[in-house]
C-alpha cells in the first residue's frame, strides 16, 4: 500500500497536469473591422486633446474629456466586455442621444454619446462582449459630425452621463477589460 505522501503527491501532480493540459480561456475578439468596437472606425479626437476656444466643462477646461471614434452614420458600435446599461437619455446641448454602461468586473463606467436614435439597449439590459450597443449618430447641433464619444470613469454613475470632472482616459477601461492595444 502506498504511503500517504505518495498518494497526495500523485493526486497533486495529476491535478496540475490536467490544469496545464486544459486550454486557457480566451476572451472572444471584437468583430473584425472594428476600431474601439466601432465598425470601420478611426480615432478623430484623442483624450485630453487641446481645443482652444472650446469649453468642455470642469472649470472651463479646453481639453477633450474622452475619445471620439468617427465612422459613417449608422455603423455599429459593439460592447467591449460584459456589463449592464445603467442610463440612457437625450442631451440636446451636447451628447444628443447617449447610453451609460457599467462593467462590474472592473468597477468602471462608460458613456457613449452622439448615438443614432433607436439604440436597442434599455436601462437594466445586460450584455456580453461583442453585443451591438448602438449605432453612430451625430452631435446635437445637427451638423454632420459622425462619431461616437467615449467617456470613462471609475464606479457606477447610474442614470446620468459621467460628470465633467469625473472622467479618465477610456483607454484605462479598455486595458482593464484586457482588450488589445
Amino acid at each position: 500500500m502506498p504511503s500517504r505522501w505518495r498518494v497526495a503527491f500523485a493526486a497533486t501532480l495529476a491535478a496540475a497536469l490536467i490544469l496545464l493540459a486544459a486550454p486557457a480561456a480566451v476572451a472572444a475578439p471584437l468583430p473584425a473591422g472594428t476600431w474601439w468596437g466601432v465598425e470601420d472606425g478611426r480615432t478623430t479626437s484623442s483624450y485630453n486633446e487641446y481645443f482652444p476656444g472650446y469649453q468642455f466643462g470642469c472649470g472651463g477646461d479646453q481639453r477633450h474629456k474622452g475619445v471620439d471614434v468617427g465612422a459613417p452614420t449608422g455603423n455599429r458600435i459593439y460592447a467591449w466586455g460584459a456589463g449592464r446599461v445603467v442610463g440612457r437619455g437625450y442631451d440636446p446641448g451636447g451628447y444628443n442621444r447617449w447610453i451609460q454602461v457599467y462593467f462590474p468586473s472592473v468597477n468602471m463606467s462608460l458613456t457613449l454619446g452622439h448615438l443614432l436614435d433607436g439604440s436597442e439597449l434599455r436601462v437594466g439590459n445586460t450584455f456580453t462582449k461583442g453585443t451591438r450597443w448602438a449605432r453612430i449618430g451625430t452631435l446635437a447641433d445637427g451638423l454632420n459630425h459622425r462619431h461616437v464619444h467615449f467617456r470613462a470613469a471609475r464606479g457606477n454613475h447610474g442614470a446620468s452621463p459621467i460628470g465633467p470632472c469625473e472622467d479618465m482616459n477610456p483607454f484605462v477601461l479598455w486595458d482593464a477589460l484586457g482588450l488589445p492595444s
